[in-house]
């Protein structure tokens, strides 16, 4: 019934597509500000690159990874309270010929 990459987990059916979903609103809403951060710093300051490993890669770092688990968890968790599960169409058939 299910396939590789397929997992069941405390009773729900994990797909591979919805666990990159948490990623995906991490990268858009915590990636480009912090890639626009660096970019305002490298514009407007032109620092050497140690500045940049120094403020840059530690905001970018907290900004991508920490949201993560939170994030899967608050979609995870809001899937199971809403019951959701795949779409079905009602009363759908073929005509026929």
């Amino acid at each position: 019934m299910f396939e590789w990459w397929h997992w069941i987990v405390l009773g729900i059916g994990l797909v591979l597509a919805e666990l990159a979903i948490p990623a995906f609103f991490v990268i858009c809403f915590g990636c480009v500000p912090a890639v626009v951060v660096a970019l305002m710093i490298e514009i407007l300051f032109t620092p050497p690159f140690w500045v940049h490993l120094v403020t840059s890669l530690p905001f970018l770092l907290l900004t991508c990874t920490l949201p993560l688990r939170p994030l899967k968890g608050w979609l995870v968790c809001s899937q199971f309270f809403y019951k959701a599960r795949e779409a079905r169409q009602i009363g759908w058939h073929i005509p026929e010929r």
